[in-house]
Parts: C-alpha cells; sequence; structure tokens
C-alpha cells in the first residue's frame, strides 16, 4: 500500500513539476528551457517575437488535473500590468511529461501606410498570422526610419489577436527618403553610352553627335525632397547634373557638355515588408 501511494504520488506531481518549469522559463525567457519541455518545435518567427517581448510576470499555478497521461493545468499571470488566466495542457509519455503544444496564441496585425511590423524581435509581413508564446509583444510598423507606429499585445494560449498599428510619418522620414532618392541619382548617372530611362532628365546629343561612345555625368547638386506623401507621388527637384559626351560629332571638337538646372525625379513611394521602394514614373 505505501508503495502504491508513493506512485501515485509521484504520478500526479510531474505534471504540475512540468508545468511549474515551463512558467518559470516563460517568466526568464529562456527559450531554450521553453523547446525542450514543449512537444512540437516553434517557429523561427515565434523565436524571434518571443527575444522581444515583455515576458510574464508572477505566474501562478491554480490547478493541475490529471486523467492517465494528460492533465490540464490552470494557472495565471501578469501581463501588460494585469493578471490573466494561463491554461495548457501536459501530456506524459515513456519520456517523461511535456506541455501538448496548445500553449500558443495566434498574433497578426496590419498597418497603413506599410506592408510588415514587427513582432518582438520577428519581421512579420502584413495580416500574417504567427504562433507565439505568452507574453507582451510590441508591434511596430516599419521601417522605421520612415514609419511611427507602434502598439503592444499580450497574447495567452489559445488566443487570437489581431491588432491595427495607427502609423505616421517618422520625424526623420524626408531624410530617409532623401538618403533613397540620392541612392537612385546615382545610380542613373553611371557613365553609359545611352541616356537612362526613368531619370527625370534628357541629354540632346542627337543635335550635335552622329554617335555616342560614352556619357559621363557629375552631379553638382542632388534633386531635393522638400515634401513627402507616404503611398503617394515622390518629387524631387531643384537638381543640378552636368553630362560629358564623348563620340562622333557632327563638326567641332568632342566632347560637349551639356548642363541641366532644374532636375527633376518622380516617382511613387511604395512598401516591400520592411523596405521602402521608390517606384520610378
Amino acid at each position: 500500500m505505501v508503495w502504491w501511494w508513493t506512485s501515485t504520488a509521484d504520478r500526479a506531481s510531474a505534471p504540475r513539476d512540468i508545468a511549474q518549469v515551463y512558467l518559470t522559463a516563460l517568466e526568464q525567457g529562456d527559450i531554450d528551457t521553453i523547446q525542450e519541455v514543449r512537444r512540437g518545435s516553434l517557429s523561427p518567427l515565434a523565436i524571434d517575437a518571443f527575444a522581444g517581448a515583455d515576458h510574464i510576470v508572477d505566474a501562478r499555478i491554480d490547478d493541475v488535473v490529471v486523467d492517465g497521461d494528460e492533465g490540464a493545468v490552470t494557472a495565471s499571470a501578469e501581463l501588460a500590468g494585469e493578471r490573466r488566466p494561463l491554461q495548457f495542457a501536459v501530456i506524459g509519455d515513456s519520456d517523461g511529461w511535456k506541455v501538448a503544444g496548445d500553449d500558443l496564441g495566434e498574433l497578426s496585425a496590419s498597418t497603413t501606410p506599410g506592408a510588415a511590423v514587427t513582432m518582438g524581435d520577428a519581421v512579420v509581413e502584413a495580416d500574417t498570422v504567427v504562433d507565439v508564446l505568452p507574453a507582451v509583444y510590441p508591434v511596430v510598423a516599419v521601417p522605421e526610419e520612415v514609419l511611427s507606429g507602434r502598439t503592444d499585445a499580450a497574447i495567452t494560449p489559445q488566443q487570437t489577436v489581431h491588432v491595427v498599428v495607427e502609423t505616421e510619418l517618422a520625424a526623420g522620414a524626408v531624410d530617409a527618403v532623401q538618403r533613397a532618392v540620392d541612392a537612385w541619382a546615382e545610380a542613373c548617372t553611371v557613365s553609359a553610352q545611352s541616356v537612362p530611362a526613368s531619370c527625370g532628365f534628357d541629354v540632346p546629343w542627337p543635335a550635335d553627335f552622329t554617335s555616342i561612345a560614352s556619357i559621363d555625368y557629375r552631379i553638382d547638386a542632388y534633386p531635393s525632397v522638400a515634401d513627402l506623401g507616404v503611398d503617394g507621388v515622390l518629387v524631387a527637384s531643384d537638381g543640378v547634373l552636368v553630362a560629358t559626351v564623348r563620340g562622333q560629332a557632327r563638326e567641332g571638337d568632342e566632347p560637349r557638355t551639356y548642363r541641366t538646372d532644374d532636375w527633376m525625379m518622380r516617382g511613387a513611394i511604395t512598401f516591400d515588408g520592411a523596405q521602402l521602394v521608390i517606384r520610378a514614373f
């Protein structure tokens, strides 16, 4: 009888023990231990999201009900300053007890403008559903140098949460877009044998040359982004560009130089995941 009572007591305590190990690991952000005590692997997105999350606080086990090789854990913890229930199952087999895998919640987010957010440390496409561990996840619009917007999402097991990130232009948005325009201008002015398309300038060499060998450029002033509307038309103006053309001149000597003092570049600002994209007109 003593042996029977001892075996039963050990059997009943094991589910509680594994649940406590799991909850402590959630509090400490110990992803290695969490994966050891769970049945089923976490996705890379879930792991990255948890790494940048605010973890649960003061986790408590309220009850563990065991029925054979299955146990139902009722617990609670503080998330975002509020005590919330945490309910999940544990399951036992020849390898011992583990968290059954129903401990995850679902998190997705949308943002306009923008096409992606960060959840913790994970970059996630807008409206993508990610299975995540219990925690509080900062959801931030990206790229942060252009967009400003954040909300926090507290996730508990089996909970589905969709958040909308209210987004506006970040303080440094114009500077960030100007850097992109400068890179676009640099790409447009690589030495070549023809005038590039969608770059906002023309070199009227046909009036002076029958053919050309090269066009070399010098940027005296980059087109400037004065105003910015996200997901709309981008205009950068007042650029100064000098083009030097070599080739077969119709008359006289070559090379010849052409200058524009009103170089203007036009395009549309869009987003591809976490990247700002300028689509040239």
